[in-house]
């Protein structure tokens, strides 16, 4: 606790703890005692919107320190949001693998005249990184089979179709 007197007193412009010193012997139990040489004066201090004006001769309102339920409620707070960032960055490091791998993959084409076709891709994207491979069969010259398959470093996506080719 009084480690964290020095603290707010730090905060409150004492430059050190001799300058200001708190005592255990309230008078009010809902104020802490600081002995000061340096007191504000009432009605001298104007604080800002939010903030606070406090009258050394008088101490420090207990209201002004935070609680143990509030500081364990923030702590809460925090950790969820930790939790939340956590797999956020996942999903974007997943949503960022699967684009690479969606931008590697392709249909591989047979030339004129071949039956057979293989086709090997890699591509990145922001970090994220996939490979694919594409087989195609062309059993006649308007009628192709299409297999794709891409890997990234935690997942996979397969694909295929049939391509019709007429006049």
């Amino acid at each position: 606790m009084l480690r964290y007197v020095v603290l707010c007193l730090a905060v409150l412009g004492f430059s050190s703890a001799a300058e200001a010193q708190a005592t255990t012997n309230l008078t009010d139990p809902l104020y802490l005692a600081v002995l000061t040489n340096n007191p504000v004066a009432p009605g001298a201090c104007n604080p800002a919107p939010g903030g606070y004006c406090l009258n050394l001769l008088e101490g420090i309102p207990l209201s002004y320190f935070e609680t143990a339920a509030s500081a364990n409620a923030v702590s809460q707070v925090n950790n969820a949001f930790n939790a939340l960032n956590g797999e956020i960055n996942a999903m974007n490091m997943r949503v960022l693998q699967l684009a690479a791998i969606s931008a590697s993959m392709g249909d591989a084409i047979p030339s004129p005249g071949d039956r057979f076709a293989l086709r090997l891709n890699v591509a990145g994207f922001e970090g994220g990184t996939g490979g694919s491979l594409g087989f195609s069969y062309a059993p006649t010259s308007s009628l192709r089979f299409s297999l794709n398959y891409g890997q990234g470093s935690a997942m996979s996506v397969v694909s295929g179709g049939v391509n019709l080719s007429f006049h």
